[in-house]
Formats: structure tokens, C-alpha cells, sequence
């Protein structure tokens, strides 16, 4: 079918599958499984890169067996540009290798992780409950 211009094919492509539930379906579940692809090669790298599998904290006592228990770490916040736990899912190897070397990021365990980002919130405050 032609069409004049591009914004009328763009109408009927819109108008022909927005309400059809089961292409919408597909299209989610297509997106989530490239997402999720590319989130688990990006961090499979990135755990190469660091050389670290698992929690880095040495005391660490948690037992970590998936990628969804990572957090990661920037030890310089200053140099942060990117939010890493979205970051695997839709940014390039390339953006996500420069950060990792810049703000020196390690992978924590999530309860190493909040320890971490409290003490350094709450480092020198004096804490009363009443």
C-alpha cells in the first residue's frame, strides 16, 4: 500500500496494531528478552573487566549466586555519569567499559552496598532516638 507521505503510513501502522493485545504482547516480551540479553553479556564483561565475581567486600558473608543481587559501587562519585543498573540493559559495552575505569566501580552485594552508601551518608553524625 503507498502512501503520500510517511506520516500516513506511520497512522495505519499505529492504528492497525494499537489495539491488538497479542502484537503488543510479543513486542514486550521481545524487547525484555533483548534487554535481558544484552544486561547479562554487558555484566559478564564488566565482571571480566573488574575481576571480581560475586561481592568484592572481602567480609562479605552474603552468598551471591545472580546478577540481580549485584549492586555497583562508584568509589568516585564525582566522576559518575551513568547509573549502572539500568545502564547494562540499554547503554553499549563501550559507555559502560569508560565508567567502570573512570569512577573506579566495584560490584557489591546489596547489603555491602547500603552499608557503604549509609556510612558515607551518616559519617561523623551522632544519632538519637527517642
Amino acid at each position: 500500500m503507498a502512501y503520500k507521505n510517511k506520516e500516513d503510513g506511520n497512522a495505519h501502522y499505529r492504528n492497525k496494531y494499537r489495539n491488538d493485545p497479542e502484537w503488543r504482547r510479543k513486542k514486550l516480551d521481545s524487547n525484555r528478552e533483548q534487554g535481558d540479553k544484552r544486561s547479562y553479556e554487558n555484566q559478564t564483561k564488566a565482571f571480566e573487566l573488574v575481576g571480581v565475581f560475586g561481592c568484592s567486600n572481602k567480609d562479605c558473608q552474603e552468598d551471591v549466586e545472580y546478577y540481580h543481587q549485584i549492586d555497583w559501587h562508584h568509589q568516585k562519585p564525582e566522576n559518575k555519569k551513568i547509573q549502572m543498573g539500568w545502564g547494562f540493559r540499554y547503554l553499549k559495552w563501550e559507555k559502560i567499559e569508560k565508567e567502570i575505569i573512570d569512577a573506579d566501580v566495584i560490584p557489591l552485594c546489596k547489603v555491602c552496598h547500603y552499608r557503604e552508601e549509609m556510612h558515607k551518608e551518616y559519617k561523623g553524625r551522632t544519632h538519637t532516638f527517642k
